[in-house]
């Protein structure tokens, strides 16, 4: 009927974002489309995608995505959409409008020397509503002992500020590696010093019991500086 605003809703996924877009029980946006172009449809809203997602051409066929962030994954999540559909004027209008107020923060950082530790203190120092922020951060690259006992301080010190903050595996390749400096501030002699330099040396190397001396030697460092 002319005039009539149709509105349809749905929930899962769509051929054109599905890595399969042949997979059975998926939404054909072609078949929306065309559903729009010809009057039957006014406006299709969807629901399963958090993020705010418009799929079509016409500007008609939306994911809302979700009222309040729930996942690092998300873009533009926090909004609702308002859609204003009048089918004698022609296309609807949508506006996102942000109604949640929780963030998800992932941040990667190449790691090589002291100074990434006063770039991530500032990234930290930076960030809004603090209370409702969650932050994964991704650390890689080759620290000395000092430099990495200062970015478990500025991390620390964030965890008490934030919602949350955790260390991402999958983007976390941080190797800690005693220098001369490191070493000479441990102020050990005799039998412990020998021990440490074997301990320092087997750090280099690979597989478990590298690791075990790497975790062995950011132990000493920490009971160290306690001492002093």
């Amino acid at each position: 009927e002319p005039g009539v605003a149709r509105i349809a809703v749905g929930h899962g996924g769509v051929d054109s974002q599905a890595p399969d877009p042949l997979a059975p029980g998926l939404v054909s946006l072609l078949s929306l489309e065309r559903a729009v172009a010809d009057g039957l449809i006014s406006y299709v809203a969807l629901g399963d995608r958090h993020s705010v997602t418009d799929l079509s051409t016409s500007g008609a066929v939306w994911y809302s995505g979700a009222p309040l962030a729930t996942d690092f994954r998300e873009v533009a999540p926090n909004k609702a959409l308002v859609v204003e559909v009048d089918a004698s004027t022609g296309p609807p209008t949508v506006q996102p409008v942000e109604i949640g107020q929780w963030h998800f923060v992932s941040e990667t950082f190449e790691v090589d020397g002291p100074e990434i530790v006063v770039d991530i203190r500032s990234f930290l120092a930076e960030l809004c509503d603090k209370e409702r922020t969650v932050v994964k951060l991704g650390l890689v690259g080759t620290v000395s002992l000092s430099t990495n006992a200062a970015l478990e301080d500025v991390i620390d010190r964030s965890r008490d500020l934030l919602a949350a903050l955790v260390l991402a595996d999958e983007h976390s390749e941080l190797v800690v590696l005693a220098d001369g400096v490191d070493l000479g501030e441990l102020d050990l002699s005799g039998f412990a010093q020998t021990a440490l330099i074997e301990i320092a040396d087997t750090a280099k190397g690979n597989g478990d019991g590298a690791e075990v001396s790497r975790n062995a030697l950011m132990l000493l460092h920490r009971l160290a500086a306690r001492r002093s």
